[in-house]
């Protein structure tokens, strides 16, 4: 064989390799979708009332303890009761940001800083694998049942209380009148009532790995109110942690390497804060997904448009080429055309055309069978993700 065909065939191989290699040109992009809230807040509650209620907000001697390596300090500070309110004042301002319900009317909190709160409730229940039974199938007693607990875990030995509050057999922190005018006063369908919040933090080192740690838990607990019914129907404790690890040579160097501990505890609650507020109501999420790019002359136009936010434009580019003969091309446009269904919220469409995709090459082809499996295992979340928020919104109209 000549010098000049081995060169032409080695020419037209490396070509052949480089039309497959073309499946590596990706790109991210940042989009926003719209994800459900975790718990389901009862359907056909359009206006909330919203209540700073927290009852552990007196220092409390068990939360002012930091653990640091390997000692335990008793801090003075009572930081518990500012970071409630950072983390309050982030929930509140996340829902209003997020606009799910018609009105949220912000109560005038109530403090419980020289107020002892007591439980002279005479509960008859056994407990199941956690779940406590009552011998009365009440959801309201059930629930104060677990807010007495919760409040007496760590009880608070501070002796510089004023006065009392005992719990309402149905209501906890609440009674019928005080709900009743709530109700009256607001209009709303629903109270959500910050009932407790505490904290704990502490800092630690492997040497062994000169690794630093910081650590803080955020304990809340929420108790939902039914305003129309008078109903104590829910309560949500929900706990927390927040992490920082950072390297430090040695144990001199840990405090340098983290935040102070004012700092982690009050960033720690304006993290929960949010995070709450997104675990109620659908909200806006920022993600990342991945698209093809390409030096075909008419591919290449799209990635243009795509940072014009043209989607519509692009979909046109792509759709004209994904039965194109070269077979790149053509699972690149398919696998495009998905991203472009899911940007217009069809996730169904979306799986049909990245499954299209998937099938130009199979399992041939290592890298464009990983991106597809990736995708549809986004898109089948997605499509979950939306029958919950249909229902949802269909809930809240």
């Amino acid at each position: 064989m000549k010098p000049f065909y081995q060169f032409l065939i080695l020419f037209l191989a490396l070509l052949v390799n480089q039309g497959c290699n073309t499946l590596y040109n990706t790109k991210a992009i940042d989009i926003e979708i719209v994800v459900p809230g975790k718990v389901k807040i009862p359907g056909n509650y359009k206006t909330v009332a919203i209540k700073y209620n927290n009852s552990n907000i007196s220092p409390n001697p068990f939360f002012q303890r930091s653990s640091f390596v390997d000692s335990t300090i008793n801090r003075k500070t009572n930081l518990d009761s500012i970071a409630s309110k950072v983390y309050f004042s982030q929930f509140i301002e996340e829902m209003k940001k997020q606009d799910f319900f018609d009105s949220i009317t912000l109560l005038e909190e109530q403090d419980y800083s020289l107020i002892q709160v007591r439980d002279t409730n005479n509960y008859t229940f056994e407990e199941n694998d956690g779940k406590i039974l009552l011998q009365e199938d009440n959801r309201s007693k059930i629930n104060v049942s677990l807010f007495s607990r919760l409040i007496n875990q760590f009880p608070n030995t501070n002796k510089s209380y004023e006065s009392e509050k005992y719990l309402d057999p149905h209501f906890g922190l609440y009674n019928a009148s005080e709900l009743q005018n709530i109700a009256d006063s607001t209009n709303a369908d629903l109270l959500l009532s910050l009932d407790y919040f505490a904290s704990l933090d502490g800092i630690f080192y492997n040497k062994e790995i000169h690794l630093a740690s910081e650590v803080v838990m955020v304990q809340a607990c929420w108790n939902f109110y039914d305003l129309k019914k008078m109903e104590f129907i829910n309560i949500y404790e929900k706990r927390d942690t927040i992490l920082w690890d950072q390297f430090a040579e040695n144990v001199r160097d840990v405090e340098e390497a983290l935040p102070p501990r004012h700092d982690a505890v009050l960033n720690a609650a304006d993290i929960v804060g949010e995070s709450f507020a997104h675990m109620l109501i659908p909200h806006w999420e920022q993600v990342q997904r991945m698209y093809y790019s390409s030096g075909h002359i008419e591919l290449k136009k799209t990635d243009q448009l795509i940072e014009e936010g043209k989607w519509l434009e692009a979909a046109e580019i792509w759709k004209a080429n994904v039965n194109n003969p070269n077979k790149a091309i053509a699972a690149k446009s398919k696998y495009n055309m998905g991203l472009a269904c899911e940007m217009q919220g069809n996730p169904e469409a979306a799986l049909e055309w990245i499954v299209e995709s998937f099938y130009v090459f199979g399992q041939k082809n290592q890298l464009h069978f990983d991106n597809c499996m990736d995708y549809i295992h986004i898109l089948g979340q997605r499509k979950q993700d939306v029958k919950v928020l249909e229902k949802q919104f269909i809930d809240i109209e």
